[in-house]
């Protein structure tokens, strides 16, 4: 019964004593439950929400672990689990009723006066270092929740102001300051929202989301670089942003402080997602780092700088994402130099600012960024170019999945070749950016067999062979993806290309049995030019054996993708039939002829066959020799579906012979 109801039973005066309990239930859904019904309570009856608030009060210092304990709980059991699953009940340490607490406050918001607020908050200094992220982040929600939901904001800022900053005032010396410093941030941006625009204390409000970006802690500087963002959004208040902008690019490039570095990087990032895209031009923010990158001057000052620089290249990439994604191949040249500079901090901050931005390119990023690459690492004369165009090719190996499908046909070839580079570090960092494309591999098959993969690659002459071996031995049950295929076409190649015929044809029936393997076949289009001609060339091969397995190749690989995807195969195929260099290439024309006939199916064959049964009777004997060799083969390939062919085909078969029946033969 809703007791707001007219003639609703008052509420019984133990409803308290009998839902608080349930605030420690197993399950979050109960907790919940329980939370809305006592704010509901507290709603109907004001007077019970003062000594609600004293028993939730009570409720979490009794459910807090002992000062000791808590100081060495980090990890502990009792947090719920990384899979989402809750634990039982002989884990728990009292989180699931601090837990409930938090949601219980958050649930009783609407009903607080400004004058409970202090109170809320006092408690909630200590509650936000709970070390349980879950519990943690349900504070921060309530004190959210208690700031948006009051309906006297006047009254409620010159309150909880003064008070923040006193918070965000005092010193941060433990994981559990920087966590009470994070929800307070959070706290403090919800509450400048109700701030007027011309107050004063918005100004303020920014001084201290500034400070905070000092805090040696990544969790708290992107928490108020997010608060950044979301105040400067206001249209009232982005006037003020352009100073906040230059005082935070003027850290970002001048403090020796690495963690201010750091920090000012995330602000940065998140002054100008609120300011709009179009501030790093106005402000001059691209010029600003783009020249502290190329500075020529040496020493911790100017490495300081260029590392500073690259952090809010990573930063803005990670917080505006694809919006940022025009200027990235402006900021490339920048990383390639600096992936290559002397100073570590450098070369790491471009290294991970490489991974971020590489790993968020959109497919026309893609496209974008590796002709440079590619042409950096043909044309660049010095080794530490080279080495780091190797080195951004090898962080392409996180971009998204689809984006990395159609960047390895290109990127892996590359990358191949520079493992034969004279330097070794660029040697070094084509295997390790390998080594990253085998990381992304999800078939575990090829996982298992990545180490003699690899090898071949870094190795063809020792190694291929091995390769080769351990993929026609390989029990596949699992489709293979485009990173394994990737791998996989380079060492295909060399063993087409081997001297040996068993190689060749171990070779050749892995390459016919790949659209098999593959969950899309089309992924193997891209490497089709690739392994074309050496596939051709084994189908001319001297020894019958291997033109026969390079012929089945050639028709498993038509039956999989059509002869569309051959727009050259078919007038190649005809072609041999009629050249007169040597009877092995036209014996080895018409057998892969029969056998991609035979894979594209009947309808194919009936259209073909009036050209063929003309070839059979060219004046040419090279050409009858060729065509003579197709009704070998066919027959064969096709078995009873050529029977209804056998009027046709074989008159013109037994005029070819000595002596034979007149073509009018029936």
């Amino acid at each position: 019964v809703d007791a707001a109801e007219p003639g609703a039973p008052p509420l019984p005066a133990s409803l308290e004593a009998e839902l608080l309990p349930e605030l420690a239930a197993l399950s979050g859904r109960e907790r919940a439950q329980a939370a809305r019904a006592l704010a509901a309570a507290a709603a109907d009856e004001p007077p019970r929400l003062h000594t609600l608030l004293q028993r939730l009060f009570e409720m979490h210092k009794e459910a807090s672990p002992p000062p000791k304990a808590a100081a060495g709980a980090k990890g502990k059991k009792g947090a719920p689990h990384a899979n989402g699953a809750e634990g039982s009940e002989e884990e728990d340490d009292g989180w699931r009723a601090r837990h409930g607490v938090a949601l219980c406050l958050a649930a009783v918001a609407p009903a607080a006066s400004v004058m409970q607020l202090p109170v809320a908050f006092a408690f909630l200094k200590r509650a936000l270092a709970d070390e349980v992220e879950e519990v943690a982040a349900a504070m921060t929600a309530a004190g959210c929740a208690l700031i948006n939901e009051q309906g006297a904001p006047d009254r409620m800022v010159p309150l909880l102001a003064p008070m923040f900053e006193t918070m965000l005032s005092e010193a941060a010396t433990t994981e559990a300051d920087d966590r009470v410093r994070t929800g307070v941030v959070v706290c403090f941006g919800a509450l400048a929202r109700h701030i007027p625009p011309d107050d004063p204390k918005v100004g303020l409000v920014l001084s201290r989301l500034v400070d905070s970006l000092a805090t040696p802690s990544e969790v708290v500087q992107r928490t108020a670089a997010k608060s950044l963002s979301a105040l400067l959004s206001r249209a009232e208040v982005k006037p003020r942003g352009a100073e906040v902008l230059q005082e935070l690019l003027a850290t970002l490039l001048a403090t020796p402080s690495y963690a201010m570095r750091r920090g000012a990087a995330f602000g940065l990032a998140g002054v100008v997602k609120g300011l709009g895209i179009a501030s790093l031009k106005k402000e001059g923010v691209m010029a600003a780092l783009q020249a502290a990158i190329e500075e020529k001057k040496r020493g911790e000052e100017a490495s300081n700088a260029k590392e500073g620089a690259l952090f809010a290249l990573e930063a803005l990439c990670e917080t505006l994402g694809r919006l940022f994604e025009p200027h990235v191949v402006g900021a490339l040249p920048l990383l390639l130099s600096c992936v290559a500079d002397g100073s570590g901090g450098v070369r790491h901050a471009a290294v991970s600012a490489s991974g971020v931005i590489m790993s968020s390119l959109s497919a026309q990023g893609v496209k974008m960024v590796l002709p440079s690459l590619l042409r950096s690492l043909k044309e660049e004369d010095k080794w530490r170019a080279q080495h780091a165009a190797v080195e951004l090719m090898g962080s392409m190996a996180f971009v998204n999945p689809k984006q990395l499908s159609a960047t390895l046909p290109q990127l892996v070839p590359a990358l191949t070749t520079a493992l034969t580079h004279s330097h070794a570090k660029v040697r070094e960092s084509a295997s390790a950016a390998l080594q990253s494309v085998g990381s992304v591999i999800r078939n575990p098959e090829i996982s298992e067999i990545l180490p003699a993969l690899l090898h071949a690659l870094a190795e063809p002459a020792a190694g291929t062979d091995a390769a080769l071996s351990a993929l026609a031995h390989c029990q596949f049950e699992h489709c293979v993806d485009p990173p394994s295929l990737s791998l996989i076409v380079p060492v295909l190649q060399r063993g087409l290309r081997a001297p040996s015929a068993q190689a060749k044809r171990r070779t050749a029936h892995i390459t016919g049995n790949m659209c098999s393997l593959l969950a899309d076949p089309k992924d193997i289009l891209p490497y089709l030019d690739m392994m074309m001609p050496q596939l051709q060339s084994v189908l001319l091969d001297p020894i019958p054996e291997v033109r026969s397995t390079g012929a089945r190749a050639l028709g498993r690989l038509c039956a999989g993708l059509g002869v569309d995807a051959f727009p050259n195969l078919m007038a190649w195929l005809r072609e041999g039939l009629r050249r007169d260099s040597s009877a092995v290439e036209r014996a080895g024309a018409a057998q892969g002829l029969a056998e991609v006939l035979a894979a594209l199916g009947d309808e194919a064959v009936s259209d073909e066959l009036p050209a063929l049964l003309a070839g059979a009777e060219d004046p040419d004997p090279a050409a009858r020799e060729g065509h003579a060799a197709l009704w070998t083969h066919l027959p064969r390939v096709l078995g009873p579906r050529f029977e209804h062919h056998l009027g046709a085909v074989l008159p013109v078969v037994l005029a070819g012979l000595p002596g034979g029946a007149a073509p009018g033969w029936a």
